[in-house]
Formats: C-alpha cells, structure tokens, sequence
C-alpha cells in the first residue's frame, strides 16, 4: 500500500493513503531523509521511500498546475 506525506507534527507524521485516509506514525518508524509529499510504500511492517513513485506524481502535480495556469 502507499502513502503521502502529508505533514509533520513533532515527532510524528501524517500519512494519507490513495482514498484519503489519514494515519498518524511515528517519525522514528520511517526513512530519514523524507519531506512533505513523498511516497511510502508499505510492507512486511515497515515503510520505504518510493523515489520513482513520489516523481511521478510530482510531475503529475506539476503538469496539472501548468493546465491551470494557461487557462
């Protein structure tokens, strides 16, 4: 299953799902170099970084803002 990054509280982070569900995990339990927006895959009780999965969307995101902005 993956997750977002949705924001950081303290020492712990806001995880949403693809159906926006929101969990709340300890910071200590994921990767350390994570920041806002990226995605988590998990599995066998523990959460890797998903660099390709995080810049496909960020180009899905960054596309999106593009259309807006032209129209």
């Amino acid at each position: 299953m993956w997750y977002s990054v949705d924001r950081f509280e303290g020492s712990l982070v806001i995880l949403m799902d693809d159906e926006e569900n929101c969990i709340t995990v300890e910071r200590t339990r994921l990767p350390d170099d994570i920041r806002q927006g990226d995605v988590l895959c998990y599995a066998d009780d523990c959460y890797i970084l998903d660099a390709e999965e995080t810049a496909k969307r960020r180009e899905e995101i960054r596309q999106l803002e593009q259309r807006l902005r032209n129209k």
